[in-house]
């Protein structure tokens, strides 16, 4: 969902604040049939921390015992001589003298009060580190009791504004941890035009998503590839969905695949899954299914449960494959297991048509209703169906027109013709042939056969506008 952690670069006298970063890869399994569909640029996720690594999310973590780098004194000067000089005045070596305090060496014990005593005098002399490593001792509580998340801010703040970078680090992930956005971006974009690759990536997101900002999709694409060029796969990732959609930049399918094969040349799952999708689609490369079975099954292999899916749907067509059902459920299961939507659904869809087990509509209920109420709007039309017929539940009107129209709502066609007989006939629902004209409307404008049929067959008033809401394209539901 790629983890090439990157080390901060050093800086000289910092404690350097250890931050846990998150790697996000998007969900999504290709269409066909009952298969779920991948939207570019989507959004899932599969931890994986480390120091420092290529992308940033939350609150920062707290080390139980950050380390300071080496003083920024010339010569590497005696204790005696840097307490000296400290006693005097100088900034630097107050800086020093914390660090020697705080780390220990061979003659003098660690006393993290005396770490922040002398941080302290560096920093009220409006030493950037110093104030960085003030920052550091309140927000863990070192030297000073309690920990004080505000006071860190103040100091992280002081120290960020003159450009020492993890202190812009440290504001920008307390900010976002407040849902400041405006924040977050502003010192995100100050360690990324200092280099900082994860804060590189991060100001793409946040630029894209437009959090804190107006959206401005060519400036994070200009973001990204700053980032994608020093070989982020995530980034890379990122870039490619833009090239594909036209989003900031010029559509390209060259461009895309670029991108793509050198996060998968990085062992990035979600990239392997995405030309896999590519080459079973025939989409910009040729259609080859054995091809896009083996990226499937690398990606899956990886623990990525979109590809899991995929996979799973290969073994049950036979596409690239021998078809197998068991292998499928395998697979659907390692998807479950994660508790993804598609999985889960098609766990649901093996039970109620008996592939690769017998066929029990009761559990094939129960997985669609677990789909269901993560948004997966197939399930939600499967489920409605089986509440509707009362298959593997027990019959209940009102439960079918609920998940239809929650199915309808997010633009399945099926589910927007089915709620509207229900509305037609007051089954589970007050009778309302107005609002049902206005489902089917809404699903013939969109391409629906079915609702087509339905406007020439139902007794309903004339047309008028549909009703909000998004109108995503979706493929036909399960059998």
């Amino acid at each position: 969902m790629s983890n090439q952690p990157s080390l901060p670069r050093s800086a000289p006298a910092c404690l350097w604040l250890l931050v846990a970063m998150v790697l996000v890869a998007p969900p999504a399994a290709h269409a066909a049939s009952w298969w779920q569909v991948w939207k570019w640029g989507g959004s899932s996720s599969t931890p994986n921390t480390g120091k420092e690594d290529t992308q940033i999310t939350g609150a920062p973590t707290k080390p139980s015992s950050p380390f300071p780098v080496k003083n920024d004194l010339p010569n590497q000067p005696t204790f005696a001589d840097l307490k000296r000089q400290a006693k005097e005045g100088s900034a630097p070596a107050q800086v020093a003298v914390g660090k020697t305090y705080f780390t220990g060496s061979k003659d003098v014990d660690p006393d993290p009060k005396e770490a922040f005593r002398w941080f302290k005098k560096a920093a009220d002399q409006g030493h950037p580190l110093g104030q960085f490593n003030v920052g550091v001792c309140y927000d863990l509580g070192l030297g000073v009791k309690p920990k004080n998340p505000d006071m860190a801010l103040a100091w992280y703040t002081k120290a960020a504004d003159q450009g020492v970078e993890p202190a812009q680090i440290n504001c920008a992930l307390t900010y976002e941890a407040k849902n400041d956005f405006a924040n977050a971006l502003k010192y995100y974009r100050l360690a990324a035009d200092q280099g900082h690759l994860g804060a590189t990536r991060k100001t793409g997101e946040l630029l894209l998503a437009g959090r804190g900002t107006p959206r401005q999709p060519g400036l994070a694409a200009d973001y990204l590839r700053r980032a994608a060029a020093k070989g982020d796969a995530p980034s890379q990732v990122m870039l490619a969905d833009l090239y594909q959609k036209g989003d900031g930049v010029p559509q390209d399918r060259e461009q895309m695949l670029h991108w793509l094969w050198l996060a998968a040349a990085n062992n990035h799952p979600e990239a392997q899954f995405k030309i896999a999708l590519c080459h079973q689609a025939g989409y910009g490369v040729p259609e080859d299914h054995s091809l896009a079975v083996k990226l499937y099954r690398q990606a899956a292999e990886a623990g990525y449960a979109p590809a899991q899916v995929a996979l799973g749907n290969c073994y049950t067509l036979g596409e690239g494959v021998s078809q197998d059902h068991q292998q499928a459920l395998t697979w659907f299961r390692k998807a479950a297991d994660q508790n993804e939507p598609a999985g889960l659904f098609s766990l649901g869809v093996a039970y109620a048509a008996g592939r690769g087990v017998p066929i029990d509509k009761a559990l094939a209920a129960s997985w669609f209703e677990k789909a269901a109420s993560k948004g997966y709007a197939k399930a939600q039309y499967n489920l409605a169906a089986f509440y509707e017929d009362g298959e593997g539940v027990a019959q209940d009107y009102l439960m079918a027109a609920k998940w239809y129209r929650a199915a309808a709502l997010q633009g399945n066609h099926n589910a927007m013709c089915a709620l509207a007989e229900m509305l037609v006939d007051g089954r589970g629902v007050k009778a309302d042939p107005g609002e049902a004209r206005l489902w089917l409307d809404k699903a013939a404008a969109a391409g629906s056969n079915e609702a087509k049929t339905l406007l020439r067959r139902l007794p309903l008033p004339p047309a008028a506008n549909a009703p909000a809401g998004p109108t995503p394209a979706v493929t036909a539901p399960a059998p």
